[in-house]
């Protein structure tokens, strides 16, 4: 039976060139960083120290504390990247559609519907489920 693992959170603050990191509920447990890549390191091992156990011991997630217009731009490029993902799941589908029309009835060959389209025959083959 393996032993469950604490997980334990902490909070990374910008300050000036530095990643200030502590936990809210272990006062004066605070390490710094230059680079985010690096703070995860340097708190497990602040907090093996402190605690007086292996790393291996526990899990750390970082919390990183953005302002707010920070957080908003986050926010909206998390809009964007959902409104992306729309986006491409239509285009397959008109895509599809197009090939579809254009080898069907059309009786187009797909090298011919690929140049129509701007894409390759092999793309046409797939989205037609024939060969070139």
């Amino acid at each position: 039976m393996t032993k469950e693992r604490n997980l334990v959170i902490c909070r990374a603050t910008r300050v000036d060139d530095w990643w200030a990191v502590g936990i809210d509920d272990l006062p004066g447990a605070h390490t710094q960083a230059r680079r985010l890549d690096k703070v995860e390191a340097a708190f497990t091992d602040m907090l093996a120290l402190l605690i007086a156990q292996e790393p291996e011991s526990f899990d750390a997630t970082i919390s990183v504390e953005l302002s707010g217009a920070e957080q908003d731009a986050l926010d909206r490029l998390a809009e964007a990247r959902e409104r992306y993902e729309r986006a491409k799941a239509g285009v397959a589908d008109a895509q599809r559609a197009a090939a579809a029309l254009l080898v069907g009835p059309h009786g187009l060959t797909v090298r011919d519907a690929g140049v129509i389209m701007g894409v390759s025959y092999q793309r046409i083959a797939w989205l037609t489920g024939r060969a070139g």
